[in-house]
């Protein structure tokens, strides 16, 4: 074999095992299918959407803001893409947007207007404007160009129907997938309990005879009040490392404070205590039961009337969100969405389309000399025109 075969063959190696002691040591692993990786491990299984309402009962509260009270008893969920949307709007109107009938987070919204999107540019779009017929396809173009390579394409078919022509729309969206460098174990069987009851739920995290155990707890900060030496019963912090430089995961069991930006100030002022850093030892047990959730709400309170700026007496007629999340062993998924739209005031309709009556009447009588009851249309005059007409779509 001629010497130059031989070299090249030894080059390959050499860039192939420097590949793989790379990624070893880094923990930055390369797929040749990054969008299959994400379906196998964070779509597959995916729970029934959960369609919500602000304006109704659930046991499940999201809220676009973080300054809401927490009701205990309930699941809370935020996500900051109705805030991009809302912002967005925002400038489009020239003036912060007051509603007729506003509900208690549509002003902190407007508090909120100049804040800039809380996370990497790499993770979001947000596109705002006057709609055309082709405002939907553009939309689901500028999701492919940047998401097309790491997203499978059912994550991106998203129904933007709620949009017309002539509407006023805001649309942002946010991806973020935080992949452990170590896997965690599973757990089948992890006991939860709340409100007084109990519940057995899948779970990860590792024991003390768990393989490759040195590793998971490199993935993991662990804050406690160390005045206290019993933490299995009382409260700690969990900061989670990942292969993104730029994220983490937290884990608090803390009590709820009065709303969710109380309890995150309090959470993130004892992490940044020094002398609540704790260590986890060999011996230790970590579990995190797994969370999984698809949810799509209607906020049917954010929309009315506007008083003020450009689009004045146009309506807010549709605001949603689309929050898709899953934490795992092998890391966190999140998907979101908001769509907020708003067009000119409904128009008043007086539209003749079903049986009818007409009657003639001298003003000064008291009953008519003429009446007719118009029950179909044998007696109406047939149209030649060809087609819908120009009330079909009403």
């Amino acid at each position: 074999m001629k010497k130059w075969v031989l070299r090249l063959l030894f080059l390959i190696l050499l860039v192939v095992a420097g590949g793989y002691i790379y990624m070893y040591f880094t923990g930055r692993y390369y797929y040749f299918d990054a969008k299959k990786y994400i379906y196998d491990n964070f779509l597959a299984k995916e729970p029934e959407e959960i369609k919500l309402s602000d304006s109704s009962d659930s046991n499940i509260t999201v809220t676009p803001v973080l300054d809401i009270r927490i009701d205990k008893k309930k699941n809370m969920i935020f996500c900051s893409t109705v805030q991009m949307a809302w912002n967005e709007l925002t400038k489009i109107n020239e003036k912060i947007i007051e509603i007729s009938k506003p509900s208690e987070y549509v002003s902190k919204l407007n508090l909120l207007a100049d804040q800039l999107p809380l996370l990497s540019e790499d993770a979001y779009l947000v596109m705002a404007g006057l709609a055309n017929y082709l405002t939907p396809q553009k939309i689901k173009e500028a999701l492919k160009s940047k998401f097309g390579k790491v997203l499978p394409a059912s994550e991106l078919d998203i129904s933007l129907n709620e949009i017309k022509q002539g509407d006023i729309y805001s649309f942002s969206f946010l991806f973020k997938n935080l992949i452990f460098k170590k896997e965690f174990k599973k757990i089948d069987r992890h006991l939860f309990k709340f409100n007084g009851k109990k519940s057995y739920v899948k779970a990860f995290g590792f024991s003390p005879g768990s393989s490759e155990k040195e590793e998971m707890i490199k993935q993991c900060d662990v804050y406690y009040d160390k005045k206290n030496s019993s933490i299995s019963n009382n409260f700690f912090v969990i900061k989670m490392k990942t292969k993104s430089d730029s994220d983490e995961i937290v884990i608090s069991n803390f009590n709820p404070e009065e709303t969710l930006e109380k309890t995150y100030k309090s959470i993130n002022d004892f992490i940044n205590n020094p002398e609540n850093k704790g260590l986890i030892r060999n011996d230790s047990y970590l579990r995190i039961p797994k969370v999984h959730f698809n949810i799509l709400i209607n906020y049917n309170n954010m929309c009315g009337e506007i008083k003020t700026g450009k689009y004045k007496k146009y309506l807010i007629g549709n605001a949603i969100q689309k929050i898709k999340f899953n934490l795992n062993e092998k890391g966190a998924y999140l998907l979101s969405y908001a769509l907020i739209t708003y067009c000119v005031g409904e128009l008043e309709k007086f539209i003749i389309d079903r049986p009818f009556f007409i009657y003639l009447k001298d003003k000064e009588k008291n009953a008519p000399y003429f009446m007719t009851y118009i029950a179909d249309d044998t007696l109406l005059v047939k149209s030649d025109e060809q087609g819908e007409s120009n009330n079909e779509d009403r």
